[in-house]
């Protein structure tokens, strides 16, 4: 696969119109249609592996896999974040997110309330943990939980969207 797409020089990766392949752009900007299971299992790894040690691209590959909704293969690499990343409340967002899209509630609500216990309250945190209690099927905690995202920081558009869809 163009020696995979140039050894990794994707500047891009987005989403297409088919939902079995991923549009990728190479280092001269380059558009290419590759398959979702051959960006999976060839090209998602070793963009991991070459970013591993670098907080920002590791990060930056974390948030492609999950807008392409490869959760499982993020797992690793966000828990690993964690221990590399310098803002805590992004590096427990993100664990706590991809723990939630996995269905894995309980690690979720332990990495998001592990974050609120250590460095106090944050609007995004306690948003996310709101989505983990309404996944654990209890709206009226979650609402609650909501609201108190909503006190601490009025300003998070995805709060607040979720606040008007509810009200």
């Amino acid at each position: 696969m163009m020696f995979l797409i140039a050894l990794l020089g994707i500047k891009a990766v987005n989403a297409s119109d088919n939902n079995d392949s991923i549009k990728v752009y190479d280092s001269k900007g380059t558009e290419h249609l590759i398959s979702r299971e051959f960006y999976r299992t060839n090209v998602l790894p070793e963009r991991f592996k070459k970013t591993w040690n670098d907080k920002d691209a590791l990060y930056s590959a974390i948030i492609t896999s999950l807008h392409e909704k490869f959760y499982l293969d993020a797992l690793e690499p966000a828990k690993h974040y964690q221990t590399i990343s310098k803002d805590p409340e992004s590096a427990s967002n993100l664990l706590g997110i991809i723990y939630t899209k996995l269905g894995h509630l309980k690690e979720a609500k332990d990495t998001l309330q592990a974050y609120l216990d250590v460095h106090g309250d944050s609007g995004v945190v306690i948003t996310n943990l709101a989505k983990v209690i309404a996944a654990e099927g209890n709206p009226e905690e979650s609402i609650r939980t909501l609201w108190r995202a909503l006190k601490v920081d009025p300003n998070q558009d995805n709060a607040l969207i979720w606040w008007s869809a509810i009200h």
